[in-house]
């Protein structure tokens, strides 16, 4: 066998090995070395080793995902495998080096295991130290808080938790006013002061569990809060006395007088009164409004104004006349539901509006508007309230300026037993007498609407109307008043005829009955021009 090499090649490969066997095998193994000389050598390659370990990042919480680091190793690895584990078992497919915590879990504690490797093969695994457990994730809202009660000072208002996932174990709250947090307010509960008045409340939940807590959720805003009910007194000397006519209460509320005193009351109250030492104006003040039922006032130290009054909305019975001064808009009462309702005799300068339109869904068993101050202002249309059904009904003495339509077709279904329309401002109001209108009042026993220019027609139609429930009138006795220096008289002779033919015979026979259409059931007086 021939050898084709470099000497000093074959004794550099030689030199690798401490001996080379005699004979044959010498030029093999001659040969071998130097074609391992001539062609290069693949050198040895490790395997990486662990010199760092991986690491985790992140929370521990359902619904977080995990990170893994993939630590630091010897032998410049060339690739990595990972495994999740939970309590120390591998998790099913979790072999990427992030992984989003599920449910499935909470509770555990999660390894992270990394595995090195070059072409050399793979270094021995290297994990990481264990996660705390795993926490539940945060409550989420499903259902928004919900605000309850009555939005008004010096009432309480609750709030709900609304609905939330995750199972919270506690709930942190917040109220506010107008979107400011209210000091101290951190209860599900809430009363309502001064200080809270004209603003809109709303209520923030913040839910708990061991995962921590959620976003802040907020309930709608409430409407604007009311405030408690007022009124005015000025006093010129020592030792004036106040005097409430009637202050009816539906449960205990407190009267604060406006001088440090205050009073607790109950039910009915007449002639509620307080004196106050010392000369000055003082402020009245119905710290629960909505139990306010019935209250009427009419002393002339008061200075009373519905915007300040508006809040006592459950009133039934309210009665305001002759008091020192104030204003009154029908706005402002719009949502009342009165059975009873007097505004009258007010002094000049008295200001204010009142407009039937304002007050259509009312239904009164008496009504009692009149006499009103010069500048006092409103439109009153009969249509408006043509679904009321008053037992006494009186719209009286308006300035002049104060307009409106009244057509007794409107009012045809009422009953009442009292009516007055008179002395309105014939410029501005305009009354229509239809053919029928008063036909089926068969229980009025006063109807006064002197001064109102009626013509002829119209007073001899009012008086044929009277004649034509005269048949099946209940009410026994009773006026009817049409004079006035505006209203025509009625045509013809103050005489008997059956039946009659002339507005004069008709009001004659309502007197008298000489036709004996209803002798039990007789008018006592009538006056006509």
């Amino acid at each position: 066998m021939s050898i084709s090499c470099d000497p000093n090649e074959l004794i550099q490969a030689a030199s690798c090995f401490k001996c080379i066997p005699p004979g044959a095998q010498k030029e093999v193994m001659i040969s071998l070395l130097c074609q391992w000389a001539n062609k290069g050598s693949a050198p040895v390659v490790s395997v990486p080793v662990n010199t760092g370990l991986p690491v985790i990042t992140g929370t521990a919480q359902v619904g977080v995902t995990l990170s893994g680091s993939n630590g630091t190793w010897t032998n410049s690895p060339t690739g990595y495998t990972y495994q999740w584990f939970a309590n120390g078992v591998a998790i099913g497919g979790a072999t990427s080096n992030t992984f989003l915590l599920t449910a499935t879990q909470l509770g555990t504690v999660i390894t992270f295991t990394v595995t090195a490797s070059n072409a050399g093969g793979s270094g021995t695994p290297a994990t990481s130290a264990a996660t705390s457990a795993v926490l539940p994730a945060v409550p989420v809202n499903t259902v928004l808080p919900v605000i309850t009660g009555t939005v008004q000072v010096s009432y309480t208002l609750s709030g709900s938790n609304g609905t939330w996932t995750n199972t919270p174990t506690s709930y942190a709250y917040q109220w506010y006013a107008n979107g400011v947090a209210i000091v101290g307010a951190t209860a599900n509960t809430y009363l309502l002061t001064t200080a809270e008045a004209g603003k809109t409340i709303t209520f923030q939940v913040t839910a708990i569990n061991a995962g921590g807590s959620s976003l802040p959720e907020t309930s709608a805003a409430t409407a604007a809060v009311l405030t408690v009910a007022l009124f005015f007194v000025t006093t010129t000397g020592v030792n004036q006395v106040l005097t409430i006519s009637v202050l009816t209460v539906s449960a205990p509320m407190t009267v604060d007088w406006g001088d440090t005193n205050t009073t607790g009351i109950n039910g009915a109250n007449t002639n509620l009164t307080h004196t106050y030492a010392v000369a000055g104006t003082y402020t009245v003040k119905f710290l629960s409004p909505l139990l306010v039922t019935a209250f009427h006032i009419s002393d002339a130290k008061v200075t009373l104004n519905s915007s300040q009054i508006k809040t006592i909305s459950n009133v039934t019975d309210f009665q305001e006349s002759s008091i020192l001064a104030g204003s009154f808009y029908s706005s402002d009462v719009s949502a009342w539901r009165p059975t009873t309702f007097y505004l009258y005799s007010m002094p000049a300068g008295y200001a204010g509006t009142f407009n039937s339109a304002d007050v259509t869904a009312w239904r009164p068993s008496n009504f009692y508007l009149y006499g009103m101050p010069a500048g006092y202002a409103g439109t009153f249309n009969s249509a408006d309230i043509s679904a009321w059904r008053p037992s006494s009904f009186d719209l009286s003495s308006m300035p002049a300026g104060y307009a409106g339509t009244f057509n007794s077709a409107d009012i045809s279904a009422w009953r009442p037993s009292i009516f007055y329309l008179l002395s309105m401002p014939s410029a501005t109001f305009t009354i229509t007498i239809t053919v029928g209108g008063f036909a089926a009042w068969t229980t009025v026993t006063t109807l006064n609407m002197s001064a109102d220019n009626l013509t002829q027609a119209q007073v001899n139609q009012i008086l044929t109307d009277c004649y034509t429930a005269f048949a099946s009138r209940t009410a026994t006795g009773g006026t009817i008043t049409l004079n006035g220096a505006s209203n025509a008289a009625p045509s013809g002779i103050f005489q008997a005829n059956c039946p009659p033919t002339s507005g004069k015979e008709t009001a004659y026979d309502l007197l008298n009955d000489p036709c004996s259409v209803n002798p039990t059931h007789k008018w006592s007086t009538i006056t006509t021009n």
